[in-house]
This record gives C-alpha cells, sequence and structure tokens, in this order.
C-alpha cells in the first residue's frame, strides 16, 4: 500500500529520532515532517534526515492553524493514503509495517489511522 507519514513536532528533541527511525524502518513511500516552532533543538535533529524525509518548517502556529498545516500537507502527498504520526510517540516498526502492508479498498485518496493498541516486539 503506498502510504506517506505526516509528523508534526514542535519541541520534540528527545522523542524525535526514535520517532523518525521506527518510520523510516516501517517503509513508508514518503514521510513529511513538519516543525511548528521549535525553540529546542529538534530542527537542528530534522536536518540530519534531509536525504531521508520532507521537512517543512513554520513559525510557532495557533491551534485554528494546526488544520492549515495538516491540509497543506495532505497537499503535498503524492500517495493514495496518508498516516498521521504523532512526532512524541513510538511507534514499533512491526506494527507500522502491518499498517503499510495492508491491502486497502480502493475508492478513497485519503485514510487517516490511529493505532489504538501497539503490538510489542
Amino acid at each position: 500500500m503506498d502510504v506517506t507519514a505526516h509528523i508534526m513536532v514542535k519541541n520534540e528533541e528527545f522523542y524525535i529520532v526514535p520517532v523518525l527511525e521506527s518510520v523510516l524502518q516501517a517503509g513508508f513511500r514518503e514521510v513529511i515532517v513538519a516543525d511548528c516552532g521549535s525553540m529546542d533543538r529538534t530542527w537542528d535533529i530534522l536536518q540530519r534526515y534531509i536525504s531521508r524525509v520532507r521537512l517543512l518548517s513554520y513559525g510557532s502556529i495557533t491551534p485554528e492553524e494546526n488544520g492549515q498545516v495538516r491540509q497543506h500537507m495532505t497537499n503535498l502527498t503524492r500517495t493514495p493514503w496518508c498516516m498521521l504520526v504523532d512526532g512524541d510517540e513510538y511507534y514499533w516498526p512491526r506494527s507500522l509495517k502491518g499498517i503499510v502492508g495492508m491491502d486497502m479498498p480502493a475508492g478513497k485518496r485519503f485514510g487517516f489511522t490511529t493505532l489504538a493498541n501497539v503490538q510489542k516486539d
């Protein structure tokens, strides 16, 4: 299945590396990361992944602008499916691979997946 991971972050320097590593291991077609005004080292860390992810930089956004950023990420998505991934929550690569490897029914342009129960390796 062609899936793009969407990750919005702000001040996630302690979490972003394991999150990105798990997403990159899972086989997403593309990973789009939007930094929304980080004041810590998050942006510097993201720069190390510039060859493997698509980086977007926004200043500090309001809650109302959150939806606009998500819509911009969706507009940039070139796959029929996208998955919202929290920038501060680790996902087991095996669980993500299960989602990426699913056969999804045709007929929808974009789908949003929430992981309620994450299996442990």
